[in-house]
């Protein structure tokens, strides 16, 4: 073989080494653009533009997707639904009633276990993996997990109101004759060594609690009487074994000024507490003593819910009846119109639902009514599942796991 023959063949070996193998191409079809520099740029260019496209079409379909019907996963018989609340906990589904706790699969409906008690006015709070049930007015409390009872409690005195962290620890406010008793109880029923008198000469009639996820802090707004005038005072307590102070008191607020009265607060996180009044907002940072951010309101507030980062107010005024929402910060975001008033409004993930007697409403944050039905037989509870388009429908007699299509 003569040397241009040489040449030739040299030429025709580099060339085949360039091309493309069609079957490894076929599987790897982007493997060509990692063998440069510009062509690995490229390839996350692509990429980036496809994970963006793929984002943008989830939230479009989030923010603009509604339903018109639903179909039943699954449907089970229940005894006494009416009187009962229920609730999602993990993979499980909580029947509350007056003689005890049901939980069911959440897949299927089917009954895991039955836990009973005799309760008068059985509340219900959840927190993370844990279920609280105690009796208003009562002197008993129980707590649950998926797995069954966790642990029982029963107090010296009347419970007025209970709360419950995320690590299962249940707070009580007991009744007393002069001053409310505040005790504390491990997920296991164990009373702990925490406590504080609340003296209702100085500090007032309780109207409201929450503790705060970690267990540390107790918010209680109180009812105050003083000669003829009543106002609200909020007072802020640290259980927190590097606290500084020696009657756990972080520090109070007095609302007196605006003639404002509590009726709602929760944490937001360890550090975050909103108190909502009939006329104001306010955003309570729990570090160092209380730093307040106050919001005025107008018009009269009905209704109050909130989610992990957001918060809505159903309020009437001179320009109607609108939801206000504000973001974790307490922040107005929009006022969206809503003449129809429900007996219950929750946040669904990013959508609002609204619950009544015969109904359900459900609107994206944006104002979108994505569904909206009217039942012929009464609704009792209705919770959302976890899941977009998945709740939970209790009637009468039954409960219905349904998907929205």
């Amino acid at each position: 073989m003569n040397t241009a023959d040489n040449e030739r063949q040299r030429q025709k070996e580099h060339l085949r080494n360039q091309m493309i193998d069609g079957k490894r191409a076929s599987r790897h079809p982007f493997a060509f653009l990692r063998h440069s520099r510009k062509n690995r740029i490229l390839f996350l260019a692509i990429a980036a533009a496809a994970a963006a496209a793929v984002i943008l079409a989830v939230f479009l379909y989030s923010a603009l997707h509604t339903w018109s019907t639903y179909s039943v996963r699954w449907e089970i018989p229940l005894n006494n639904s009416s009187s009962a609340d229920f609730a999602v906990v993990g993979d499980s589904v909580f029947k509350v009633g007056l003689d005890g706790v049901q939980c069911f699969s959440r897949d299927s409906g089917e009954t895991l276990w039955v836990s009973s008690y005799s309760m008068e006015d059985p509340q219900v709070r959840v927190r993370g993996d844990y279920l609280l049930v105690y009796d208003a007015g009562g002197q008993s409390g129980q707590i649950f997990t998926e797995e069954g009872l966790s642990g029982r409690f029963t107090t010296p005195q009347d419970i007025s109101m209970a709360d419950l962290s995320e690590s299962g620890m249940a707070v009580t406010i007991l009744e007393g004759s002069d001053q409310s008793l505040v005790n504390y109880y491990a997920r296991d029923g164990r009373k702990l060594d925490i406590s504080v008198t609340i003296p209702e000469e100085s500090a007032g009639y309780p109207l409201a609690m929450a503790i705060s996820p970690d267990g540390t802090k107790l918010a209680v707004s109180c009812y105050v009487i003083q000669g003829a005038a009543a106002s609200c005072l909020l007072t802020v307590y640290n259980f927190d074994a590097d606290s500084a102070q020696t009657d756990h008191v972080e520090g109070s607020i007095d609302y007196a000024d605006t003639d404002s009265f509590v009726p709602l607060l929760f944490f937001l996180t360890d550090e975050k507490l909103v108190t909502a009044a009939d006329n104001r907002l306010d955003l309570i940072t729990v570090q160092g003593g209380l730093s307040d951010r106050r919001t005025d309101l107008t018009g009269e507030v009905r209704r109050v819910f909130y989610g992990k980062d957001q918060i809505g107010l159903l309020v009437q005024d001179e320009n109607g009846q609108h939801i206000d929402l504000y973001d974790d910060q307490c922040v107005f975001l929009r006022s969206l119109q809503e003449e129809e008033t429900f007996d219950s409004y929750s946040f669904a993930g990013g959508d609002i639902l609204m619950v009544s007697e015969d109904s359900i409403r459900i609107r994206s944050s944006s104002g979108l009514v994505r569904y909206a039905q009217q039942f012929r037989n009464p609704i009792t509870d209705v919770v959302w599942a976890g899941e977009s388009g998945r709740l939970y429908l209790a009637g009468e007699n039954s409960l219905q796991s349904i998907s929205l299509r």
